[in-house]
C-alpha cells in the first residue's frame, strides 16, 4: 500500500464524510482511529474499510439518523390513522393544505354528540374541532363546558358531579333506613325474647329472658336455694317436707291469721343495709296446731296459717292452752 494512496482517501475521506483520521497507518491490516467532525465522536476501524464502497460513517451519527427516520415514519403513520379515523366516525375531512379539520355543520355535531352520550344533551357553543362546547345533563339539568377534543377522540365522559352527588345521598340515606330498620328488628326481637313470670318465693311477677328462671332477684333465689337444700336434706334422712305458708294461703284461698281472725300481710318486712329480711308482726307464718316440741307433724291436717307474732305468743302451747290464756287476759 503506498503512501499516495492512503493519502488520497484521507483527503476523500475528510471531505466527503467530514472525519478525521487520527494515525497514519502503514499497511491495510492496521487500525486508525477516526473523529467525527459533527458530534465529536471518536472510534476505531481497521485500514482495510477505508477501502469499502459504503464508506465509513459515524456510529453515533448514523444511530441518530436512524432514530429520526423511524420518529418520521411513526408519526406519519399516526397522522394518517388518526385522519382515517376521523373520517370514519364523525366525517370530518382534512385539509392538506390548512393542517386542520375543516369545520362541521352543528347540526351533524349535535346529532353526534347525542347519539354517543345519550345520558348527556348538547346545549350549544361549537365553533370549531378544537373550541369547548357547553352539554346539559339530562338528569338533574347540570350545563357544563368540555373541550369538543374530548368528543371528537370519542373519550368516556364523568357522570355528572350533582347526579353523582344525589345518588351518592341517597345510597347513604337507603343505608340508614337498612340499619334502623335491622336495629328496630333486633329490638323487637330482644322484647319478644322476654317471658311473665310470677315468683315461687315472693309471689311477684316479673319479666326474664331465661326459660330456667323461677325467682324475681337475687335474694329470693337465695331463699329458694336455702329451701332446696332443707328439702334434699329432709328427704336424705327420711323427714317429711316443710309447708311454706304461701302453699297454705293458696290451699285455703286466703290470708286469714287462724289465731286472731285477722288478715296478714305478707308486705310487713324490712331490709336492712346487708339485706337481711326483717319480718314485722303481720307477716304470715305456718304455725303447727300440736307443737313440733309436744310431737306435731309436718302434715295438712296440723298446720294453719297465723300472723309472726300470734305464732310466737302461742309458741309450743297448745290450742286450747293459748285460748285460754287469750281468754284470761282479755278478762
Amino acid at each position: 500500500m503506498t503512501k499516495e494512496r492512503i493519502d488520497k482517501k484521507k483527503l476523500f475521506y475528510e471531505k466527503t464524510y467530514e472525519l478525521t483520521l487520527l494515525t497514519e497507518p502503514t499497511k491495510w491490516t492496521d487500525c486508525i482511529d477516526i473523529r467525527c467532525n459533527i458530534c465529536g465522536n471518536e472510534f476505531t476501524r481497521t485500514c482495510r474499510s477505508l477501502t469499502c464502497q459504503s464508506g465509513i460513517k459515524c456510529p453515533e451519527c448514523k444511530h441518530k439518523e436512524s432514530v429520526r427516520r423511524r420518529l418520521e415514519k411513526k408519526r406519519e403513520r399516526n397522522k394518517r390513522n388518526r385522519i382515517e379515523k376521523n373520517m370514519e366516525l364523525y366525517g370530518m375531512p382534512y385539509s392538506p393544505i390548512s393542517g386542520r379539520y375543516i369545520k362541521t355543520p352543528e347540526d351533524e355535531v349535535k346529532k353526534t354528540f347525542e347519539e354517543q352520550y345519550p345520558e348527556w344533551e348538547y346545549a350549544g357553543g361549537y365553533k370549531n374541532c378544537d373550541s369547548p362546547i357547553m352539554i346539559k345533563c339530562k338528569s338533574c339539568g347540570t350545563v357544563i363546558q368540555k373541550s369538543f377534543v374530548t368528543i371528537r377522540k370519542n373519550r368516556a365522559l364523568l357522570p355528572c358531579k350533582e347526579c353523582a352527588a344525589r345518588a351518592k345521598a341517597a345510597a347513604r340515606k337507603a343505608a340508614e333506613e337498612e340499619r334502623a330498620a335491622r336495629a328496630e328488628e333486633k329490638r323487637r326481637q330482644y322484647e319478644e325474647s322476654f317471658v311473665d313470670k310470677t315468683c315461687k318465693i315472693c309471689g311477684k311477677p316479673f319479666r326474664t329472658r331465661k326459660q330456667r328462671q323461677v325467682c324475681c332477684s337475687p335474694e329470693c333465689a337465695h331463699k329458694a336455694n336455702l329451701r332446696y337444700a332443707t328439702k334434699k336434706k329432709d328427704r336424705r334422712f327420711g323427714r317429711p317436707a316443710k309447708i311454706h305458708w304461701r302453699d297454705i294461703a293458696l290451699r285455703v284461698g286466703n290470708m286469714t291469721c287462724q289465731l286472731c281472725g285477722k288478715l296478714c300481710d305478707e308486705n310487713d318486712y324490712t331490709v336492712d343495709a346487708r339485706g337481711t329480711i326483717i319480718c314485722g308482726d303481720n307477716f304470715p307464718s305456718v304455725d303447727h296446731i300440736v307443737p313440733a316440741a309436744l310431737g306435731g307433724t309436718d302434715t295438712w291436717d296440723n298446720v294453719q296459717l297465723a300472723h309472726r307474732s300470734c305464732n310466737s305468743k302461742k309458741s309450743a302451747h297448745s290450742m286450747v292452752m293459748f285460748v285460754t290464756d287469750q281468754a284470761s287476759m282479755n278478762f
